[in-house]
């Protein structure tokens, strides 16, 4: 089966999986150059790599949580050992962010919804997630706390081997979003954000959508198209009209503001899971999933 034929038109693939179609893993050994033979050589090259860095030489990493960077990488070692430094200076640097938010926030706070992990896939296999900015009250969740969720949700969905071979789809909905959101979007935080998600988090971002164009778009871009690779910019597309992303994903996986069919797309308890999970993990990682 060749990578590109992935899934019948009417077929859908949910984001809970617990194993690996097989289109999948010939897109691992096509796409990131994952043989059986990488899978132990270069690995054990990464820990020889991390063994002579006295800056990460003491931590025990998970298996599980290296191949990660592999697969970002292409399985490139010395790439993959750049992005792990740069994830344990970020992770030590803001320790403060890595902790859940207070449980009781999901049944109090609204603002908690506006993270969500759509229910099923692309075709591709994708991990599909929705950042709905508009829903995010400032008054109510601190910008610390902003941060934290997305964090513990980017970092725990990575554990899933589908999402780390696949990649990601997001989609960035400006609807609702004012004054009261645009004093955020300072330098320092967006590059904050920019950073962790593209130089340290090893996700694979295969397309950005913002929708619902607002004076907080207008601000966010002038600012962060500046440190945003060449490479990312390719993968940034503006939708006017927000029906316009059923021309990007099937609408059997959108919400229906979206042009989509999915009425009921918020899984609250498993961001609840995610969260509590996340003020778990060491710095060392934790195993997949499956």
């Amino acid at each position: 089966m060749s990578v590109k034929e992935i899934l019948p038109e009417d077929s859908l693939l949910p984001f809970e999986m617990d194993f690996l179609p097989g289109f999948v893993s010939q897109k691992a050994l096509v796409e990131l150059k994952e043989t059986s033979e990488a899978k132990v050589q270069n690995l054990e090259e990464l820990k020889v790599v991390i063994s002579r860095s006295e800056k990460i030489n003491d931590i025990n990493f998970e298996d599980d949580f290296l191949r990660i960077f592999l697969r970002k990488n292409k399985y490139n070692v010395s790439k993959a050992f750049v992005q792990l430094q740069n994830f344990v200076h970020f992770r030590r640097k803001y320790s403060s962010l890595f902790k859940s938010i207070p449980e009781e926030y999901f049944a109090t706070k609204k603002s908690t919804e506006f993270f969500s992990v759509l229910p099923y896939r692309d075709r591709n296999g994708c991990c599909v997630v929705l950042l709905e900015l508009g829903k995010w009250e400032p008054t109510e969740l601190s910008i610390d706390d902003f941060k934290r969720l997305i964090l513990s949700v980017y970092l725990q969905v990575l554990r899933d081997p589908m999402t780390q071979i696949n990649g990601f789809q997001v989609i960035h909905d400006f609807n609702g979003t004012s004054a009261k959101h645009l004093r955020y979007c300072t330098p320092q935080n967006l590059y904050f954000l920019y950073h962790g998600a593209i130089n340290c988090i090893p996700g694979r971002y295969k397309k950005i959508h913002m929708v619902n164009e607002s004076v907080v778009l207008k601000a966010l871009w002038a600012i962060i198209k500046h440190f945003m690779t060449e490479k990312m910019r390719k993968r940034i597309f503006f939708h006017s009209n927000p029906e316009d992303l059923v021309n990007f994903l099937p609408s059997t996986i959108l919400p229906v503001q979206y042009g989509g069919e999915i009425y009921e797309y918020h899984n609250k308890n498993m961001i609840k899971k995610m969260n509590i999970a996340f003020e778990k993990t060491p710095l060392a990682g934790d195993p997949n999933y499956f």
